[in-house]
């Protein structure tokens, strides 16, 4: 790993940071006339130049190991492959109780279909001598209709011309 001007590990960058505090407060302590508190930030200066540029960190510690991400995505693959096979289980098993419910509703049906189908036979007999009947009253009614009808214009013709002839 090349050397940098601005560290890649954090202990480096900490140092670069003393060394810049250091680099800022040297002169100004110098200018105030504080000499002694000058000489403090040019050795915090220069102690943050060394340990930050003289022996900066050149391993490689900021990089991820291909291995170390390689486990972890094997580990995550074998994470979500328990759970799909859960899943799966959990889906196999309401398929098979959706199956069995199925299969008993199957069964009722073949013991209802005969019962439905002699009920079927016995409402369409009720209903056929049930239109019989209607039929027979049907002309009952029109005739009894035709005749009211000529009674009600018989009576209307008779009030009609017992009130003209009153006048």
């Amino acid at each position: 790993m090349k050397r940098k001007f601005y560290p890649a590990s954090r202990d480096d960058r900490a140092f670069f940071w003393v060394m810049v505090f250091g680099a800022i407060f040297a002169p100004w302590a110098f200018v105030k006339g504080d000499i002694s508190y000058g000489y403090v930030m040019c050795g915090v200066f220069f102690g943050g130049f060394l340990s930050c540029y003289v022996f900066q960190d050149t391993s490689e510690r900021g990089k991820p190991n291909p291995y170390q991400s390689a486990v972890a995505l094997v580990l995550a693959m074998s994470k979500q492959l328990s759970w799909l096979s859960a899943f799966l289980e959990k889906e196999q098993h309401k398929i098979a109780e959706t199956e069995s419910t199925l299969s008993q509703l199957r069964d009722k049906k073949s013991e209802l279909e005969p019962l439905l189908n002699t009920d079927k036979e016995t409402v369409r007999a009720m209903l056929a001598a049930l239109s019989k009947a209607n039929s027979r009253n049907v002309w009952k009614e029109r005739l009894l209709g035709f005749i009211i009808g000529l009674l009600a214009s018989l009576l209307a013709s008779w009030i009609f011309g017992f009130l003209n002839n009153g006048r």
